[in-house]
């Protein structure tokens, strides 16, 4: 998923990820601890 990605290549950069994509902090951080 592109969000993921995003956030684990600048260093899960979960503000910059929010900013970009429109999602919520809480579904981001969901979505890159299942990944990790």
């Amino acid at each position: 998923m592109e969000i993921i990605s995003y956030c684990i290549e600048h260093g899960n950069d979960y503000a910059a990820a929010i900013e970009r994509f429109g999602v919520s902090y809480q579904q981001i951080y969901s979505w890159v601890r299942k990944v990790q």
